[in-house]
């Protein structure tokens, strides 16, 4: 399975992987275990491979299951290492090197360096540095500078997505 290098990590060893098997009779599901990353990374450097492991992949000693044929297309589902009181945040609201704009209590702007568990094009997973009801800022700031007075667009008061919640994130 090849997965970004960035996240290679996040994968143990005897960790579960659901592998979705296309066939004429509908998409099946096998489980399959994590055995290690195989030390190979694609030509661009991007995408390293991880070794899963199916069962009986011919389906020599099982006929529920197609068999897995190389060079067929599957969707597998890794299970990644799970981080504790994670807080997922949109890739454009970290700024610099891994800073957070927050509104504090006095509505003033507060710059907070954060710990980055996992970065993708599309999520980030701060495992410290936020607090529960920070109120973090998504818009850009012409020129930001912390202590500056900061005002809600129109006065609404900041929806659910804005406020950090933590959670537990694979």
């Amino acid at each position: 399975v090849e997965v970004p290098v960035n996240t290679l990590s996040q994968f143990k060893a005897g960790s579960k992987a659901r592998v979705a098997l296309p066939s004429v009779w509908g998409e099946q599901t096998r489980i399959g275990t994590v055995m290690q990353p195989n030390g190979q990374v694609e030509n661009q450097g991007r995408l390293g491979s991880i070794l899963v492991e199916v069962a009986d992949p011919m389906a020599k000693t099982n006929s529920e299951y197609p068999a897995m044929l190389l060079g067929m297309r599957y969707e597998v589902v890794l299970t990644g290492k799970h981080v504790a009181n994670a807080i997922v945040l949109k890739p454009g609201w970290i700024r610099g090197a891994n800073e957070v704009w927050v509104m504090d209590k006095n509505d003033t702007l507060a710059i907070k360096t954060v710990s980055v568990a996992l970065r993708t094009s599309d999520t980030v997973i701060v495992d410290g540095g936020l607090e529960v009801g920070d109120r973090v800022i998504t818009s850009r700031l012409a020129s930001p500078v912390a202590g500056m007075k900061l005002r809600l667009d129109d006065g609404k008061k900041p929806n659910a997505d804005t406020k950090a919640k933590r959670k537990g994130a694979r």
